[in-house]
């Protein structure tokens, strides 16, 4: 048997391993990014999106029954009786994982056509409320989490940094952050599906109590399946069908497809142990990670403006997760003794002074 009749709490990671695990697959994610330009041709990407996308599935499915073999869960004698006697629990751990597994699998099939339709400064702008509506979502059943009020402030404060951000990098780059409604609203839209696939899937994480590889079999083979049925669909009813497999696939495909493979282990290891808003923070790394290393062999110019963006969409994360134990023990370090730096001793107070709101619920699960 696969899954428990009765679900677990998933013990959390310590602060030290959170922000490895956040840094290993911010560099994942910022290599996938910089593999994929270089995997263009004349500035045009020279293969099938979604064909990379079902091969990238079918390699995390791969890996994770590779890993389960080498390395199967050992079970207590109860948790055997348990599960036997359940005949309903493998497939409680489908159902957990199916709904995360079609709404990723529709993503996947839309954002393409979403970048062909919108203009792609809208779209970067737009995406970075991601944060707001995970928060929104949080707040319904069946998480019904409230945040804090510090957790709202360093929201807010990511949204402005990373908004102004991209405005600087498309203003730099000649192009602009314009769009009609309608290409807002599909914007919206798909934004609100991806934050609905990955709180779903942080749901069935955490509902569920098998160890994470033996879950990514489940979600993997799920996402394989619609995927497949998804090109299988295009292809007949569509017409979008390609002349051959693996048709522009170079060795930087390839390449992309093996990193972002890793990059899902690690994103889905800090969906279960931490939540949805740590994989914003290593989208944030990952940018961070790209635009130093675009900087230093690629020529890109930047503005103090984008810096500065950087630099506020990294302490929103601070602020969003440091408990207020840690503000104060920064504010009594930095500034208690020091009546020159009052702005900033008043800003640390008041961030970490925000407290926990009645009700409210743990920052981490």
């Amino acid at each position: 048997m696969m899954a428990s009749s009765r679900s677990r709490k998933v013990k959390g990671l310590g602060l030290v391993p959170r922000l490895l695990l956040i840094g290993l697959t911010s560099c994942l994610v910022a290599s996938a990014g910089l593999s994929m330009r270089a995997a263009e041709v004349d500035g045009v990407v020279p293969f099938d999106a979604l064909e990379a996308t079902l091969v990238t599935e079918a390699l995390k499915l791969v890996l994770s029954i590779a890993w389960t073999v080498a390395d199967p869960p050992a079970d207590d004698d109860d948790d055997r009786e348990e599960e036997d006697s359940e005949s309903s629990s493998d497939r409680r751990l489908w159902l957990a994982f199916f709904p995360s597994a079609f709404l990723f699998c529709f993503v996947n099939n839309c954002r393409y056509e979403l970048v062909r339709r919108v203009n792609p400064g809208l779209l970067a702008v737009l995406w970075n409320l991601k944060i707001v509506v995970i928060a929104g979502l949080y707040a319904l059943p069946p998480f019904r989490r409230k945040l804090r009020p510090r957790e709202w402030v360093g929201a807010a404060m990511l949204v402005v940094g990373t908004t102004t951000a991209h405005v600087s990098e498309t203003e730099l780059s000649g192009g602009d952050t314009t769009g009609g409604l309608s290409g807002a609203l599909m914007v919206l839209g798909l934004l609100t599906v991806t934050a609905a696939a990955g709180v779903s899937v942080e749901f069935a994480y955490k509902s569920t109590s098998r160890p994470l590889r033996q879950q990514n079999v489940v979600l993997y083979l799920e996402g394989v399946a619609l995927n497949y049925g998804a090109r299988v669909f295009r292809c007949f009813f569509g017409g979008d069908c390609p002349h051959r497999t693996f048709a522009g696939f170079n060795a930087y495909v390839w390449l992309v497809i093996m990193v972002q493979a890793s990059a899902g282990f690690c994103i889905g290891a800090i969906i279960k142990h931490v939540d949805c808003v740590a994989q914003v923070a290593a989208d944030i790394g990952a940018v961070i990670i790209a635009t130093a290393v675009s900087t230093l062999f690629f020529g890109l110019k930047l503005d103090a403006v984008y810096l500065a963006s950087l630099a506020l969409s990294f302490l929103a994360l601070l602020v969003y997760y440091l408990p207020p134990d840690s503000w104060r023990a920064i504010f009594d370090a930095l500034c208690c003794n020091n009546s020159a730096r009052a702005s900033s001793c008043f800003f640390l107070g008041a961030a970490g002074g925000g407290g926990d709101s009645p009700g409210g619920g743990k920052t981490h699960p």
